[in-house]
């Protein structure tokens, strides 16, 4: 009935060529992941096979101290990524190996297409079913979604941040801070909007988000071991995984690969800088995004979507801070905007 309503409101101009887009992504995502049931290429799953193998260490309390194991070909042989990630895994183990790699795949898909009507609803792009679909669609027949075949965490990881800002606009502290905090739990750069959380004063939400990652990483490290776990997740996290001539690098992560005059430590210095600006609000939200992207050695096409995210809500804030003579889709008048980039309550209710 509600779903009724919300379309009686719509003009069909909206709503008919939204379904048109989202069915369309539907049907390619379908053939897709029926071609792969058939006959998988060697990317299918490759990064996949890199969570379960982790999952299944860390459910024995042997993470970061043996090299992963799997009867499928592996990228690393060292799980170089915090215990949130292999703990975000562990429930697909209870399942049979041929469920849970596809239907981690199908999650990841589902993420990406929330995060994508989610970010049309934080920089305001009306109607957001159709450009969110219109966006999702775009993606889904291009050359960059093919990157999400291989089950990396990545689009999941977008759907918490993505998640995290639409709830603290919302000014909905403990779901904004239980998402930020898994988030960084699971891959450590969302720490990054702890700084403009802390910048904006918000302490409900940065006390939520430190301590659900304190707790989820604390916790994992006592039952891998304690203290004897640090040395050898430190040793992993820090091990530089070199990219092949034929994979693309975004961003700050390709002069380093590239050039010889770029410095090792170069993405951690624009890290620093770009969280220096003392931005709030969405322009704060997208320069902490592209400032934990920065501190990343290797930035894979499969951060594509959250690099987008990034820049969408730098773009968004900056005009909503410097004026709103643009016309079309991004239109929202100021009295809808509080001058830290923050929603009132009335339009956050439109979350």
């Amino acid at each position: 009935m509600a779903i009724r309503e919300r379309l009686s409101r719509l003009a069909p101009w909206s709503w008919i060529p939204a379904l048109f887009f989202w069915a369309a992504a539907v049907v390619v995502w379908v053939d897709r992941l029926l071609n792969q049931a058939f006959d998988p290429d060697r990317t299918w799953l490759y990064d996949w096979h890199v969570y379960a193998a982790g999952a299944r260490d860390f459910l024995a309390g042997d993470l970061y101290r043996v090299p992963l194991q799997s009867p499928f070909p592996l990228p690393v042989n060292a799980f170089n990524m915090p215990p949130g990630s292999a703990l975000v895994v562990v429930p697909f183990e209870i399942l049979p190996p041929i469920l849970g790699g596809p239907l981690w795949v199908i999650l990841n898909l589902g993420a990406v297409a929330a995060a994508a009507v989610l970010t049309a609803r934080i920089v305001n792009l009306r109607p957001v079913w159709l450009w969110s679909g219109a966006a999702f669609l775009a993606y889904s027949v291009s050359e960059w979604a093919l990157a999400a075949l291989i089950g990396n965490n990545t689009p999941l990881l977008l759907l918490m941040v993505a998640g995290f800002v639409t709830a603290h606009l919302a000014s909905r502290s403990v779901l904004a801070g239980a998402l930020l905090g898994l988030a960084i739990a699971t891959k450590l750069w969302p720490a990054a909007y702890l700084v403009v959380l802390a910048r904006e004063r918000s302490w409900k939400t940065f006390g939520w988000a430190a301590g659900i990652a304190i707790t989820l990483l604390g916790g994992s490290l006592i039952w891998l071991g304690g203290l004897d776990a640090v040395g050898p997740m430190v040793a992993a996290l820090s091990a530089d995984v070199e990219p092949g001539p034929n994979q693309l690098l975004l961003g700050i992560s390709w002069l380093r690969f590239h050039t010889d005059w770029w410095p090792e430590w170069g993405g951690y210095a624009v890290a620093v800088l770009v969280l220096l600006i003392p931005a709030t609000g969405l322009t704060g939200y997208g320069l902490a995004t592209l400032a934990g992207l920065s501190a990343i050695p290797n930035v894979w096409r499969h951060y594509l979507g959250t690099v987008v995210f990034g820049f969408a809500l730098l773009v968004r804030g900056l005009y909503d801070r410097f004026g709103d003579r643009v016309p079309g889709p991004f239109r929202r008048s100021r009295e809808a905007t509080s001058p830290s980039g923050t929603f009132h309550r009335e339009a956050a209710d439109q979350l």
